[in-house]
């Protein structure tokens, strides 16, 4: 069963249409930008839908997404 909280959050995450958008070079600067800053490998900017995270933009990652359950950015959502 759905909370209030969990339907407003993907009703406004439906509401900003980028799932699935094509990359867009500013979101992929600023994942350069955090990867370089933070001496990390990969920097990400995640959406978290019912079934998956999908990835918005990404440095040092060649998928597009990864099942729910397996999303570290899922529990916060928990949280």
């Amino acid at each position: 069963m759905s909370s209030p909280r969990r339907t407003e959050r993907l009703r406004s995450l439906r509401s900003l249409d980028l799932l699935d958008s094509a990359a867009d070079p500013a979101y992929d600067a600023i994942t350069r930008l955090a990867a370089r800053l933070l001496q990390v490998p990969i920097a990400l900017v995640s959406l978290v839908d019912e079934h998956r995270q999908w990835f918005l933009s990404k440095t040092g990652l060649d998928i597009a997404s990864t099942s729910r359950d397996v999303a570290f950015c899922a529990h916060a959502l928990h949280a």
